[in-house]
C-alpha cells in the first residue's frame, strides 16, 4: 500500500513539474519579439511591444524636438517639427533580452529597465 502512495506521489510530482515546464516554456515562446513588461527606451515606455511598434513613438518624441543647426561651429538656425523617420541602433536588441527570472524580478522588486538608445535619421519627410 505505502509503495503504491509513493508511486503515486511520484507520478503525480513529476506530471506537476512537466506541466510547470511547458507553461514556462510556452510563456517564453509567446513573448519572444517582445519588449519585457517595464521597458522604457528614450523616456517612452515600450512594454510589451516589438521593435516596429516601438520605433513609432520614439520617432514621434524625437520629432518633437527642436533641432539646432551649425555650420563651422556657428548657429545657422533652427528645424521645427522636421518629422524625421528613424532607425533605432543596434543598442535597442539590449532591451529585447528575456531572463527566464524577470517576471518574478519585477514582481518583487518592482525594477524598471529604462535605456537610452541613439536614433539615426533615415528619411525626411518634408523640404525644408
Amino acid at each position: 500500500m505505502r509503495k503504491k502512495v509513493l508511486a503515486l506521489a511520484i507520478l503525480f510530482s513529476v506530471a506537476l513539474l512537466f506541466l510547470g515546464l511547458f507553461g514556462f516554456v510556452q510563456k517564453q515562446i509567446q513573448e519572444a519579439g517582445f519588449f519585457p513588461a517595464t521597458t522604457i527606451i528614450n523616456g517612452i515606455d515600450c512594454s510589451n511591444s516589438t521593435v516596429a511598434r516601438a520605433t513609432v513613438p520614439l520617432s514621434l518624441e524625437r520629432n518633437r524636438h527642436d533641432f539646432v543647426i551649425n555650420s563651422d561651429g556657428k548657429y545657422s538656425g533652427t528645424l521645427k517639427n522636421p518629422d524625421f523617420e528613424y532607425l533605432p541602433t543596434a543598442a535597442i536588441n539590449k532591451a529585447m533580452v528575456h531572463s527566464s527570472m524577470q517576471p518574478i524580478l519585477v514582481w518583487v522588486v518592482k525594477k524598471y529597465n529604462p535605456f537610452y538608445i541613439d536614433m539615426h535619421i533615415t528619411k525626411v519627410s518634408k523640404e525644408f
